[in-house]
């Protein structure tokens, strides 16, 4: 419920600011369906310059019988310390009564109205039958925002409830593609196993997490869900893929946050993964649902998350390799070394990736073998195929990535890798390990 998602009483109603509470009041209107919306804002810069209403919004009011009616309504916003003059409500109404068409006025307060102001209004209701008269004091406020929580995450973040927070992310960008920051991103973490998430909720913190923040101190699909769960938030984020990059180019953001959230996801999922690696088992996690198989769309979006995991794998293969020498693509020098740090318990810090495009040059050395222990010689180059020579296909770059988390995330030693290698890499034909 909405009621659950702000904290009334963390509104600074005692404090807020003439524009404030008309913006409040504007954002109240919007959220209530008013159309046609006219924020009347003079020049001096405390209301409107006519000393009347100031805004102005048409409902649609649909009746028993399924008429539309158009109503037009006035708003008149009074901030004050105290209570609200008798005198200012009766002027307002007076101002009113003299508009054609008009159906309802509206006076707000951050404040309260005196019994006797309400008792005149329900005195001149019962002479006057020409539009209707409303009281919106500070309790009918809080009850308004509470059911409209996305006008407090405009202007009250604090009074949101954690919950209220999280749901107010997943709003922003969905519709607006808009990211949390640094500050909220630590707040949604202390509250983090209290929070009741959905796939969406759960993308947008994490788009947030690589926009703003990081990944490495934070690593949220460590702590949130489990493999099944970001099998099925992984697989409806590549759908979503050609939307978020079409609404990216109208709201200014960088549609490839998006596509590395969904690298992140598949690495960790790909951590997660037990027993022996075959394509049949990574389709259930990367193909959970069959028509996505045969889905052109999806394969095509499906490569662009595996292009950039494979950047940053490489990367990391790349740095200490004794075959191959060349620069690195996406990754900074200093990310090497606290790369893995996102598959933890996010106690340390990490940098920044680097937004580069593309691979740069390479030499590579036939005279040197491989570390992780694939059969190389001149006529078989380095299994990242970085000279674009080969056509693979999803699920056989996912094995060859699966192979370099399993053993550069876990395996320490000389002697370490060898077993692990030994274990691991039972049929290089890409069928299984």
């Amino acid at each position: 419920m909405n009621s659950d998602l702000v904290i009334p009483s963390r509104i600074p109603w005692d404090s807020i600011s003439y524009k404030d509470l008309e913006e409040c009041l504007y954002w109240l209107i919007d959220a209530m369906g008013g159309k046609d919306l006219v924020w009347r804002i003079g020049s001096s810069g405390s209301g409107s310059a006519d000393g009347g209403r100031d805004l102005e919004a048409v409902f649609y009011v649909t009746k028993p019988d399924d008429e539309v009616i158009k109503e037009k309504w006035w708003f008149e916003v009074k901030q004050r310390t105290r209570t609200v003059e008798p005198r200012v409500v009766k002027n307002a109404i007076m101002n009113a009564s003299a508009v054609e068409g008009l159906d309802c006025l509206i006076i707000a307060t951050n404040s309260r109205f005196s019994n006797p102001t309400r008792d005149w209004i329900s005195d001149w209701h019962k002479c006057n039958q020409t539009f209707k008269v409303r009281l919106w004091d500070r309790e009918k406020l809080e009850n308004l925002c509470s059911d409209h929580p996305q006008v407090v995450s405009r202007l009250f973040w604090g009074a949101l409830t954690p919950q209220g927070k999280l749901e107010m992310a997943k709003k922003q960008f969905m519709n607006n593609l808009i990211v949390l920051n640094v500050l909220e991103l630590k707040h949604i973490w202390s509250k983090k196993h209290e929070l009741d998430w959905d796939d969406e909720s759960f993308m947008a913190v994490l788009v947030s997490e690589i926009a703003n923040g990081d990944i490495a101190v934070r690593p949220w699909a460590m702590k949130v869900a489990n493999e099944e769960a970001l099998s099925h938030i992984f697989c409806a984020g590549v759908i979503n893929i050609s939307a978020i990059y079409i609404k990216s180019k109208v709201a200014g953001f960088n549609a490839k946050l998006y596509t590395k959230t969904l690298s992140y996801l598949m690495l960790v999922i790909l951590s997660m993964i037990k027993g022996r690696i075959t394509r049949k088992k990574l389709e259930s996690f990367f193909y959970p649902d069959i028509n996505n198989k045969y889905n052109n769309l999806y394969k095509e979006s499906l490569k662009y998350v595996v292009d950039c995991l494979e950047e940053e794998l490489f990367d990391l293969c790349l740095y200490d390799c004794p075959r191959i020498t060349g620069e690195l693509s996406c990754l900074r020098k200093e990310d090497i070394f606290t790369y893995w740090d996102r598959l933890g318990s996010g106690q340390t810090v990490n940098g920044n990736a680097r937004d580069k495009e593309g691979r740069g040059f390479f030499v590579e050395y036939h005279n040197q073998k491989c570390k992780l222990g694939y059969k190389v010689s001149s006529k078989r180059s380095c299994p990242f195929d970085i000279f674009g020579s080969k056509e693979r296909d999803n699920l056989n770059r996912l094995i060859l990535l699966k192979r370099v988390v399993a053993i550069k995330s876990k395996v320490k030693s000389k002697k370490a890798v060898y077993h692990k290698l030994k274990e691991l890499l039972i049929n290089d034909g890409g069928k299984s390990i």
